[in-house]
């Protein structure tokens, strides 16, 4: 009766030690997703700016070839400052790609990390079924020894209420271990 006990206190508090590890690893997750998201925004403003720059060039670079079959072998001062407003242009445009670029290999980083996060919790997630399911079948194992020792039900019934353990109840990757070395030899 006394080592049930303990296994329930603890139980409970590796149960309470994960769910607030579990918490943790929620607002981080979520914290991160909130930030792909930021970056996906800025993303997007700068294709959307590159794209606007490039119409802008675009219909330059179409005036600048107007202006030049009008005038065949004469620049113009306006021409002059065309072609540096598009030179101007172009750099800047080269630069937004710059920018766009970096944004795109900062967002599939971020993916990959929180990918490699997601499968991590679902590993752990595992490792806590399996666990309870190890303790569930310990607390069987207990049970029926108490049972045949002492050939007693009261001793059973008292003990009715770990029949009603689940996944929920013990989400402990390594509860066996820490409860001592005691448990596992049992196995």
């Amino acid at each position: 009766m006394h080592i049930l006990t303990e296994f329930d206190c603890l139980g409970t508090r590796k149960l309470s030690m994960l769910e607030e590890e579990n918490r943790e690893l929620n607002i981080a997750s979520a914290r991160r997703e909130e930030s792909l998201k930021q970056t996906n925004l800025r993303l997007e403003e700068k294709i959307n700016e590159g794209l606007m720059m490039q119409r802008q060039i675009d219909n330059m670079m179409l005036e600048a070839r107007k202006m030049k079959d009008h005038e065949s072998n004469r620049m113009t001062s306006a021409d002059q400052a065309n072609q540096v407003q598009m030179l101007e242009m172009e750099c800047q445009l080269n630069q937004l790609r710059h920018e766009v670029n970096k944004l795109k290999r900062e967002k599939e980083e971020a993916e990959r990390r929180l990918n490699q996060r997601t499968m991590d919790m679902k590993d752990r997630l595992e490792q806590s079924c399996s666990t309870n399911r190890t303790l569930q079948n310990y607390i069987h194992f207990l049970k029926n020894s108490y049972a045949c020792a002492f050939n007693d039900s009261p001793h059973i019934t008292s003990l009715s209420h770990l029949q009603d353990l689940n996944s929920r109840d013990f989400l402990a990757g390594d509860f066996v271990g820490n409860v001592g070395s005691g448990a596992g030899n049992i196995f």
